[in-house]
């Protein structure tokens, strides 16, 4: 085999395993439940957001800071517009 082709192949193996590796963890982690969102309501409801939709990177969500009593919390941007949205 050529090295053109050899390249073409490990880039496509390559390819299908991250991919692989993406959606299995896409399983593991999954969307929150109802009762995951009522307890998250619960716990942020009275926090003052101090930072929106918050960029952290490519290979991370964006977050929402939230100052819960002097306490600061990263939330998952998703996450916090998903549980408030039910208000």
């Amino acid at each position: 085999m050529s090295d053109s082709v050899l390249r073409t192949i490990m880039t496509l193996v390559a390819g299908i395993f991250i991919a692989a590796v993406l959606w299995m963890v896409s399983l593991i982690t999954g969307p929150i439940n109802e009762s995951q969102r009522i307890e998250f309501h619960d716990r942020y409801k009275d926090c003052k957001v101090l930072e929106v939709n918050h960029f952290n990177g490519y290979f991370t969500s964006n977050t929402n800071k939230l100052d819960c009593n002097g306490n600061i919390y990263n939330v998952d941007t998703g996450e916090y517009n998903d549980a408030m949205s039910d208000e």
